[in-house]
This record gives C-alpha cells, sequence and structure tokens, in this order.
C-alpha cells in the first residue's frame, strides 16, 4: 500500500528536477546568446571591489547620470543624445543591471555612492560634477553630494524618492509594497530556473503600462533592449529583489544624512512629473524650497519614467544648471 505513493512521489521530483534542470540551462543559453548579440558598449571598471560598466560620451563639464531602482544606462540614450554636445555625460549600471555583473552589495545610499566616486575616479572623469539622479537614484545622488559636497556642481533630481515618502503609506500602499518586496524576493529565487527571460518580458510590458504616453521609437527600443540585456539576466532579477528589500533602510539612511548636512550651495532643479501624487509634489517642493538655489519644475504630461516619456524635460533642467555654473 505504501509503494505506489512512494514511486509517484519519486517520479514527480525526478519530473521537477529535470524541468530545473532544463530552465537552469536554457536560461543560461539565453543569457549567453543575448551577451554575444549584445555587446556592452562601455567599459567594465573595478569600483570599490564592485565591476561596474559604464559609459562617458560626449566632452565638456560632468553630468552624471543615476538610475532609478532596477533601472540601468540603457533607458538613458536620449537624454544622453541630447547632453553630449555641450557635456561628459556619464551613465553607467549598477551592479547586476544592464552589463554589469551582479554582486552581493550595500544597496543603500551612502555605499551606492561611494562606488559612483570610485568608478569616476577609474574613467578619469574630475569633478565637479552635475549629479542626475531619478526616483530611488535621487538618494544615491543626495547622498553623493553629502558625502563630497565639493565635487558637486549642481544636481536635478528627477521624480526623486523622498526620504519620508514611506510615512505617507496608506494601508493600501503598504499592502502593495509588501506584495512587491515578495514577489521580488520569489522572482529571485526562480529565475535560475529559466524563468529570467519571461519575467524580463513581464517587466517590460509593466514599464510600457506605467507610461502615460505613447513611447517614442528611441524609448520603445530603450524599453525592449532592458528587457533582452538587463531585466531578463538572472543577476538583474536579483539585484532588483536587493534594492527592493533594501528600500527602508535607505529612507532611514537618507534622512540621517538630511538632518546633519548643510543645504546646498549650488544650483539644484527638482523635476516632478505630471502624474505625482499630491504627497510627492509636497515633499519635492520642499526639497527644492531648502535649498537657497533650488526650483521645483513641473514635467506636465510626463510619467514617473520621465527619461522616458519627457526625456527633453531632462535635457532642459540639466543645460539650465550648466548656463548657470558656466
Amino acid at each position: 500500500m505504501t509503494r505506489f505513493p512512494i514511486t509517484v512521489w519519486a517520479v514527480a521530483a525526478l519530473a521537477a528536477a529535470a524541468a530545473a534542470s532544463a530552465g537552469a540551462a536554457a536560461q543560461r543559453q539565453h543569457e549567453a546568446t543575448t551577451r554575444r548579440r549584445y555587446p556592452a558598449p562601455g567599459r567594465t571598471l573595478d569600483a570599490d571591489g564592485v565591476a561596474l560598466h559604464a559609459l562617458a560620451e560626449g566632452r565638456g563639464p560632468a553630468v552624471v547620470i543615476e538610475c532609478g531602482l532596477g533601472g540601468s544606462q540603457l533607458e538613458w540614450e536620449e537624454v544622453a543624445d541630447g547632453l553630449s554636445g555641450r557635456a561628459t555625460v556619464v551613465r553607467y549600471d549598477r551592479p547586476g543591471f544592464g552589463w554589469s555583473p551582479g554582486a552581493c552589495c550595500d544597496r543603500r545610499p551612502t555605499a551606492t555612492a561611494a562606488r559612483l566616486r570610485a568608478l569616476l575616479r577609474a574613467l578619469d572623469v574630475p569633478p565637479p560634477y552635475v549629479l542626475v539622479g531619478h526616483s530611488f537614484g535621487g538618494l544615491h545622488v543626495r547622498a553623493f553630494a553629502a558625502a563630497e559636497p565639493s565635487a558637486v556642481a549642481g544636481m536635478v533630481l528627477v521624480d526623486p524618492a523622498h526620504e519620508r515618502m514611506r510615512e505617507a503609506l496608506t494601508p493600501t500602499t503598504k499592502f502593495a509594497e509588501r506584495v512587491v518586496r515578495h514577489g521580488a524576493a520569489v522572482a529571485a529565487t526562480l529565475a535560475p530556473l529559466g524563468l529570467g527571460a519571461p519575467l524580463g518580458q513581464l517587466r517590460a510590458a509593466l514599464t510600457r503600462t506605467e507610461l502615460t504616453e505613447p513611447l517614442t521609437p528611441a524609448a520603445l527600443r530603450a524599453v525592449e533592449l532592458s528587457a533582452a540585456v538587463s531585466y531578463s539576466r538572472v543577476a538583474s532579477v536579483q539585484a532588483f529583489a536587493d534594492e527592493v528589500a533594501a528600500l527602508p533602510r535607505s529612507c532611514d539612511q537618507l534622512a540621517t544624512l538630511a538632518g546633519t548636512s548643510e543645504a546646498p550651495s549650488w544650483p539644484l532643479i527638482v523635476l516632478t512629473a505630471g502624474t505625482a501624487p499630491p504627497v510627492m509634489r509636497a515633499l519635492h517642493a520642499e526639497l527644492a524650497s531648502a535649498a537657497p538655489r533650488g526650483r521645483l519644475v513641473a514635467a506636465d504630461g510626463a510619467s514617473h519614467m520621465v527619461h522616458l516619456t519627457a526625456p527633453g524635460s531632462i535635457v532642459e533642467a540639466v543645460v539650465d544648471i550648466l548656463e548657470e555654473i558656466a
């Protein structure tokens, strides 16, 4: 009576193991094919013990772009093209994203800023810098400025995250945050078993639905390339889960830094998306008003992914900063 269920469970276990092995092999093959089809356009350099892929294009004052949560420099092509005629534009991929290898590392703002400073030294791009930080990247560039204010010439915060934004979470948004955090952790576990590629396509689809305006051909190419090169990699899925998990601690860390740092003396533009909720608009206004040379600018009609839906507004803000510091 006991042999049949034991046999059934043994067959099921063998089938599951075979499926997992086949899925893992398919994922490895997918990533190898992608690397051959899309070779890295920049250089991979050591930055504080972590390998980071970066691009430095153009000539002139240094403009450094820090992507949002889970993002990569792939999505910033239009902004870089708009600025490369008058600045040295530095784009890079945080560990695990784009062409950067995965790494087990601290994902909070101060550690990320330290790696960025090391990367800029490795690229031989001297300060001062105009820092551009989108969303979660806004915390990173503010941590950079807190650690080395003399290296900053100006800053553009693009629909930035704020250290107090989680205080305004409603029960519904708190539940949604938990779902995203746990879902990302499950995805990171399953990605090596062959689900990296479909998860990448799912994330690309979710990115497209988040946008409020039809994508330009260049922006659509950026999303599709991100899905192939970055989103579908096991390292990227795991890095995304790590960044999501670190978000509460990242906000706490930035709150401490903000409480001990002086108001910036350099020009600051806070670019708030047209679709930003009222609580974020208020926090953005607070950021701008706290800086003597701060300004709040609305990117009307743009979604949170301003760099994809309204890249010209970012270019215009950075050019304003460059002209002010010239």
